[in-house]
């Protein structure tokens, strides 16, 4: 039977954290082991061990676990052995989201929620909120602080004004290397501190408080756990995000009681000099590409199953994810996986008073698109930044702590991850843990009460990009999947 293993050269520090079950190696490569069945053996770290290996991490509730070797010949030996397989079981890999519980009438739920102004010195910025009603549904409710948002990014600046009163210390955690860590460094910081921008720009626009300071986030009554998965590569310096991180990411989610988790990124290939048409891009043909889609499609199962909605940005090339240059048997991750929302991104209403339009770079498809949600585009609305979305950054890379981005489905997701916490707060289970509301009926919801957007004229042409051709209704089409999303309609107002 063909062993199920990554393998990546690339020398990695491993912050070790108290489940860590083996010490890593040094100028090791480092394996992902996809085993049959949905647990990891008993028998594992020994068999590693005999491979010439070492067992790091294992997440025995997905069959998945993270190995590493210096010795050349640990693949040829690990290659057969009992219980180790390339593919998930087949059949069992598929979230269904057949089931929903009357999501045109949800029940009111019974968890503390109180409504939130729009105030802040910086809130005029904000075309984006009031774009999907969010400052009209703020008069219902600002979110509930019994929700828990996941932010699987480069982390959060926990100590920025506008989110230090709303970010989880105690379910936030480091992934980096695939084993979760929450230790503190010799100067105080704790690793899940953000030196990116990326992270806390889309945890400000899901969280910032409503606080009289700076700018106000779509669910700023909600916590927002942060869980870092980025790291700068040694070999070309570009910060990545590697499948052990993103599947030990999605599997702290699941096991500390995530509601909603936004995910503005996809996991990167491991090789260096990935042709652009294949970064990001992960293909069932390919031995190796096989292992992660199936490690990572467990843990976003799992994820589903503990009842953690999953929300992702559909990326930033203008590619049809239907038949992407990469191939068509080629998928991005999270966001091409069952259950999982792909968000792709439209700029602001012309001054003319025409529709939004999908914004220049982001990706679209049939079928591949769910909902849309605001993510700036610089060349609609003069002066440029007029048309970007604007939100918070770490003060220590802009002293003001705020800035803009645009062009980006990264800046997209995080709106539709802010509309499902105010959902699952206003509609939500209050029993403990996981499972406030089902993804599916969450999903239905939010797809639901979306703002229906036609299909503009074909071919779609902006500037720097290719033409785009976009299919389907004015209920479900390529670009917009089933609308912009929708905060005030989603809550029944």
């Amino acid at each position: 039977m063909r062993v199920g293993v990554l393998r990546r050269t690339v020398v990695l520090t491993i912050m070790i954290g108290t489940t860590l079950v083996g010490a890593s190696v040094a100028d090791a490569a480092r394996y992902i082991v996809v085993f049959n069945g949905k647990s990891v053996p008993a028998s594992a770290e020994k068999a590693i061990a005999k491979a010439g290996g070492t067992l790091v991490y294992s997440y025995d509730r997905i069959g998945v676990a993270i190995a590493d070797s210096d010795d050349p010949g640990f693949l040829a030996r690990l290659d057969g052995r009992k219980g180790v397989t390339a593919v998930a079981p087949s059949g069992d890999d598929d979230f269904d989201d057949s089931e929903v519980s009357n999501p045109s009438e949800p029940r009111m739920g019974r968890l503390p929620n109180e409504p939130a102004t729009d105030n802040d010195p910086f809130s005029s910025r904000q075309w984006n909120l009031r774009q999907i009603g969010a400052v009209d549904a703020h008069a219902l409710t600002g979110g509930s602080p019994s929700v828990l948002v996941g932010h699987l990014d480069s982390g959060v600046d926990y100590t920025h004004p506008d989110l230090q009163h709303n970010v989880d210390l105690e379910n936030s955690a480091s992934c980096v290397g695939g084993v979760p860590n929450q230790s503190a460094d010799s100067t105080g910081r704790l690793p899940f501190f953000d030196t990116n921008g990326h992270g806390t720009f889309t945890a400000g626009e899901i969280v910032a408080d409503d606080n009289g300071v700076g700018i106000v986030g779509v669910a700023p009554n909600v916590r927002l756990a942060s869980v870092k998965v980025t790291s700068v590569d040694a070999r070309d310096g570009k910060t990545k995000i590697f499948p052990e991180s993103a599947i030990c990411g999605l599997m702290w989610a699941a096991t500390h009681g995530f509601d909603v988790m936004n995910a503005s990124l996809a996991i990167d290939r491991t090789e260096l000099n990935v042709p652009a048409a294949r970064v990001g891009y992960f293909c069932r043909s390919n031995p190796e590409d096989a292992v992660v889609i199936a490690a990572v499609r467990r843990a976003t199962r799992y994820a589903l199953r503990r009842g953690v909605s999953l929300v992702a940005s559909a990326g930033n090339s203008n590619f049809d994810l239907t038949s992407p240059p990469a191939g068509e048997d080629c998928i991005r991750m999270p966001g091409g996986l069952p259950g999982v929302i792909a968000v792709s991104a439209v700029g602001p209403v012309l001054a003319d008073g025409s529709a939004q339009r999908k914004t220049f770079s982001s990706n679209y498809g049939l079928g591949a698109i769910d909902l849309t949600a605001p993510g700036g585009d610089q060349f609609e609305l003069a002066p440029a930044t007029a048309g970007l979305v604007f939100s918070t950054l770490p003060t220590s890379l802009a002293a003001s702590g705020y800035g803009f981005m645009g062009g980006s489905t990264s800046a997209a997701a995080p709106h539709v991850t802010g509309v499902a916490a105010l959902v699952i707060s206003m509609f939500g289970d209050d029993s403990p843990g996981n499972g406030r509301m089902k993804p599916s009926t969450l999903r239905a919801i939010l797809e639901e009460s979306a703002t229906e957007l036609a299909c503009p004229p074909n071919p779609y042409i902006r500037p720097t990009v290719a033409p785009a051709i976009c299919e389907g209704t004015d209920e479900l089409n390529g670009f917009y999947g089933h609308g912009e999303v929708n905060a005030l309609a989603a809550l029944g107002g």
